[in-house]
């Protein structure tokens, strides 16, 4: 049996023959669907936590939840955002996820704990938005299972954490985006900008070529990522007349024996470097 290092190597120096059998083959489909549960599986406390900081800058820019519609992009399992923003005063949330992990032909029905959460911290407004069979009433939450481009609101604010990373073309999907937006509304986007592969080698898609990996090495909805630098989503939202109200980042140096394919090799290095970012972002009203 090899050993965790060994095992460890194998599993980097292998990345292309896993990452192609994964996406590409009957086999990759069949462990997907095995893998599913524990790989899209969302942390409730972690979602709370990014939460209230959120809401905190929010605040800051007296940027208000306060009657106002919401859009969640790629809620995963958890109704933890849509609660806070129930009881936080908005008007109504829409769930919109192209590969849905709750069931879009049912109720929405959070867990037990997520019920403890919303009576606990918001009574009155679960009161008010849970069914007597502990259901969110449909006035408040809809759950949409379809593509942003068929999606028929507009809306106050959009939010989405660990999304963009994922969407097929990014620079369409953020100018949609900004079309459901109301003029004088706010978006909030968490980005993980890792390969997904292995979190501990952040960066180790750098090696690939567009063409490569795009028809060979990913495929939507099988942990897809469009390796979309820094640099690019904000020259995207800002061609999208968007003003960035509030930026974080972090970054990680780059290991110095990382070969870089030409097309990242060009890109600015304090973008290749940026691991994460988290954006706050309005649309001017007129």
């Amino acid at each position: 049996m090899p050993t965790p290092n060994k095992a460890s190597w194998l599993y980097n120096h292998l990345d292309f023959l896993i990452r192609f059998l994964y996406s590409r083959t009957l086999l990759g489909f069949l462990a997907s669907r095995t893998l599913a549960a524990k790989l899209y599986r969302s942390n409730p406390e972690t979602l709370n936590q990014l939460f209230q900081e959120v809401s905190s800058v929010w605040h800051s820019h007296h940027l208000s939840i306060q009657g106002k519609t919401i859009l969640e992009l790629g809620p995963g399992t958890s109704l933890i955002p849509a609660i806070n923003f129930l009881g936080q005063g908005a008007a109504k949330v829409y769930l919109l996820d192209k590969y849905p992990r709750l069931n879009p032909n049912k109720p929405l029905t959070p867990t037990p704990e997520e019920i403890t959460f919303f009576t606990t911290h918001y009574p009155q407004v679960a009161a008010k938005v849970l069914s007597k069979h502990h259901t969110l009433r449909r006035k408040f939450v809809t759950l949409h299972p379809k593509d942003l481009n068929h999606f028929r609101y507009k809306v106050d604010i959009i939010y989405s954490t660990s999304v963009l990373e994922h969407v097929t073309h990014p620079h369409q999907f953020i100018a949609t985006m900004s079309a459901h937006l109301k003029p004088g509304g706010f978006m909030y986007h968490a980005i993980d900008l890792r390969d997904h592969y292995n979190f501990d080698q952040p960066f180790l898609f750098y090696r690939y070529s567009n063409f490569i990996w795009h028809h060979f090495l990913s495929k939507p909805g099988r942990s897809f990522t469009n390796r979309f630098r820094y640099h690019q989503f904000i020259d995207s939202f800002t061609h999208q007349g968007l003003n960035l109200t509030w930026e974080k980042k972090t970054s990680q140096s780059l290991p110095p024996n990382l070969k870089l394919h030409p097309h990242f090799a060009a890109m600015p290095q304090d973008s290749l470097q940026t691991t994460s970012l988290h954006l706050c972002l309005r649309k001017p009203k007129t």
